[in-house]
Formats: structure tokens, C-alpha cells, sequence
């Protein structure tokens, strides 16, 4: 039996999760200070960038 495309790359991003490291709570408490101060700035344009590359990944299957 042989996979799909789609599977594999579902694989794919599965195992690239699973290496990414655990949530730095310090860093998330931080932002969320920050946030609730109003002193967090969040670029717009960089998170939407990030967005889409991210989305063309999940598409296409290609990473940089």
C-alpha cells in the first residue's frame, strides 16, 4: 500500500512538530503581560508574511 501525496506531507509536518522544543511558559506569561499592559507591538506585516509562507508549505509540500 502506498500513501498520498497529502499523507506524506502530513507526515512530514507531523515529524517536524514533534522536534519543535515544549512552549517557553516564561516567554508566554511575558507576552501576555505585555499584551494586557498594552506595551506589546505586534508587525502586522511580518505575521501576515509568516502566515502565508507557512500556508504555501502546507500546500505545496516545499520548506526553505
Amino acid at each position: 500500500m502506498s500513501l498520498s501525496t497529502g499523507a506524506l506531507n502530513l507526515l512530514e509536518l507531523q515529524q517536524r512538530l514533534s522536534e519543535q522544543p515544549e512552549v517557553d511558559q516564561g516567554r508566554v506569561e511575558a507576552i501576555r503581560q505585555a499584551l494586557s499592559q498594552g506595551s506589546y507591538r505586534i508587525d502586522v506585516n511580518r505575521l501576515a508574511d509568516s502566515l502565508l509562507t507557512q500556508e504555501v508549505q502546507l500546500l505545496t509540500g516545499v520548506t526553505r
